[in-house]
């Protein structure tokens, strides 16, 4: 990523979905697909913990990633079902690969 502060909004989101996923879905597997374009980075991440037992609510954790990545022009969506998992997807904007305009 382009930038120190770019850098650390995707390790506080990737830390944070791996700490939810332990610690309130039980999960024993979190997968993560990291995807860069010329002008964007996505982050594709699920776990197969217990899910949310209805509306997946942003509490502190969520709220936290999607304040950091909003405050880059970035967002995310989460979802999670009774013993499906969560599932979130994540984007922040970037530079232009090898600072082409």
């Amino acid at each position: 990523v382009p930038s120190l502060e770019q850098a650390e909004a995707v390790l506080r989101t990737v830390q944070e979905a791996l700490t939810n996923a332990a610690r309130h879905g039980h999960a024993d597997n979190l997968y993560l697909h990291m995807h860069r374009s010329a002008d964007e980075l996505r982050l594709d991440i699920r776990d197969d913990g217990r899910g949310a037992g209805g509306e997946l609510r942003f509490g502190n954790g969520l709220k936290g990633m999607r304040e950091r990545l909003q405050a880059m022009g970035g967002g995310i969506e989460a979802k999670g079902g009774e013993g499906r998992g969560v599932q979130i997807s994540a984007w922040l904007p970037l530079a232009p690969i090898g600072g082409e305009a």
